[in-house]
């Protein structure tokens, strides 16, 4: 797989695991792991 944008593809991936919470997530507890992805996204840079 090469990528010309990484960043691109890091977004896409992180939009998807948003969408595979959001199916599998109660709205109540939505937003707090929306926040843990985007920690670990961070800190996983």
């Amino acid at each position: 797989m090469t990528d010309s944008n990484p960043r691109g593809a890091k977004a896409q991936l992180l939009i998807r695991q948003l969408a595979r919470l959001r199916a599998t997530t109660p709205a109540a507890g939505r937003s707090l792991d929306v926040a843990a992805l985007i920690r670990e996204d961070r800190d996983g840079r």
